[in-house]
């Protein structure tokens, strides 16, 4: 927009150069060539040639300035039409959906920029006026200074005072050309200033509208499709001792008010079954103020009778969740009740910080949020007993099926450790997510392997409102 609206400024380079030596070289006859001339004949002619210099100076600089002015105007009416022909194309070109109310205000901060303009430009108007007032007073003041000599007694005694008056007329001229020129840098440098306000007040309307458009589509009744892949299922960073990897299709729907149902089935590659830990959920999510979120939320479990799950034995689950949102840093406390033939209580303490990618592709977007999270709870010995591994086959294949012994334990403290960095790509209502995540398990008393790991996970969405 800047190289748009300000390209106009060198039209404004005027330079006022006044020739006054051509003026008066013309306007007298070489003293070399008279002779001599008694006072009243030198003095009548040195004010008849030093008011011809004036007359043709000041017409010069009249020419100069009314030139000035109307390239000035011209400039001005252009920098509006640039100014409005930019805000059309934000408008047009807008990664968001403007609502009318939207593009009535950037078309009306035009008209106030074009208002504001134009008596900008008066006021330039204004200064030349004055100096070329100015200028035109100390040119009076000067004739008188140079139009009497009463020492003189030939032509060439006219010389040096012809010499001096040129001098000082040249001086006024460039003390004007001066101001001329600062005046000219100014235009030039409130052009600029006028871009730059409305540059940043039409991001700062574009940016609040896309704030309410993000507002009203997550608080707007919706379904919302889904399906997630994970390399390694584990819990609390234990797998049991068996390594299968899953894929999870999920229906939800989230009702304006913040209720919400949820229901999903995983098929795991190395279950007996294939189908495994079913779920159905229901819970509501709400905004305390501008920084807080929570949720609350009650999901009932079905796993198949051989499942080699580490959570199997649970089959309900009461969850809670509160989480503070900064530009800095988001931070979450979750709390979680679970029950069925055993039982554990947690509490979640998540770290995050969401790094935002400029917008690419027109409405696609790319954020990345590392997460650290530490799980501290308790499970009862139903939960924390030692297991063993007997091999069975499936359709001749040999598969591991986890058996417990009578070995149990009750547990209190740091479950484990969980590190994350998910990549959401979001593009109009569809989401693609890969995440990297990398477990520290502290309470393993089974089968499952106690070295820290490496698993992935990959989730997409579409939403339909």
């Amino acid at each position: 927009m800047k190289s748009t609206v300000f390209g106009f400024h060198a039209i404004l380079l005027v330079i006022c150069a006044f020739s006054f030596s051509s003026s008066i070289a013309n306007a007298f006859t070489s003293w070399s060539t008279l002779g001599q001339a008694d006072s009243t004949s030198l003095n009548l002619l040195l004010r008849s040639s030093v008011r011809a210099a004036a007359d043709s100076i000041g017409r010069k600089t009249k020419l100069d300035i009314e030139r000035l002015q109307k390239q000035t105007a011209r400039v001005a009416d252009s920098a509006s039409g640039a100014l409005r022909t930019s805000v059309e194309r934000l408008i047009r070109e807008s990664e968001v959906e403007l609502a009318p109310s939207r593009r009535d205000t950037l078309r009306n901060m035009v008209t106030t920029m074009e208002r504001t303009l134009a008596l900008y430009m008066a006021n330039i108007r204004g200064s030349m006026d004055e100096s070329t007032r100015a200028f035109q007073k100390e040119m009076l003041i000067l004739e008188p200074r140079f139009s009497n000599c009463e020492d003189c007694e030939s032509y060439q005694d006219v010389q040096p005072l012809l010499d001096e008056y040129l001098a000082a007329s040249d001086s006024l001229a460039d003390i004007l050309h001066q101001s001329l020129e600062d005046i000219n840098e100014s235009i030039d440098d409130s052009l600029e200033v006028f871009g730059d306000l409305l540059e940043d007040a039409s991001s700062d309307v574009i940016d609040r509208q896309e704030v309410e458009n993000d507002y009203a589509a997550s608080h707007s009744s919706r379904f919302i499709l889904s399906a997630s892949y994970i390399s390694n299922v584990a819990y609390r960073g234990r797998d049991g001792g068996v390594k299968q990897s899953a894929f999870s299709p999920q229906l939800a729907y989230k009702h304006r008010s913040g209720l919400f149902v949820a229901g999903s089935a995983a098929w795991l590659n190395n279950s007996i079954s294939g189908w495994d830990q079913r779920y159905i959920g229901a819970g509501y999510e709400f905004e305390l103020g501008k920084y807080f979120a929570g949720a609350l939320s009650y999901t009932h479990f079905r796993f198949s009778d051989s499942s080699q799950l580490e959570r199997a034995e649970l089959t309900n689950s009461i969850d809670g969740e509160l989480s503070l949102l900064s530009k800095s840093l988001n931070a979450s406390l979750g709390l979680g009740l679970a029950f069925g033939t055993a039982s554990e209580f947690t509490t979640e303490f998540s770290l995050s910080h969401e790094f935002e990618v400029d917008r690419f592709l027109g409405r696609a977007g790319i954020s990345i949020e590392p997460t650290v999270t530490a799980i501290v709870g308790g499970q009862n010995s139903s939960l924390t007993q030692k297991r063993l591994k007997r091999a069975v086959t499936k359709k001749g294949k040999v598969v591991a099926v986890v058996q417990s012994t009578t070995q149990t334990k009750d547990y209190f403290g740091i479950l484990d450790y969980e590190f994350e960095v998910p990549i959401v790509f979001s593009y109009e209502n569809a989401m693609f997510s890969p995440t990297l995540s990398y477990a520290i398990p502290i309470n393993v008393l089974d089968a499952s392997d106690t070295a820290p790991f490496f698993y992935f996970s990959f989730s997409a969405s579409y939403t339909i409102r």
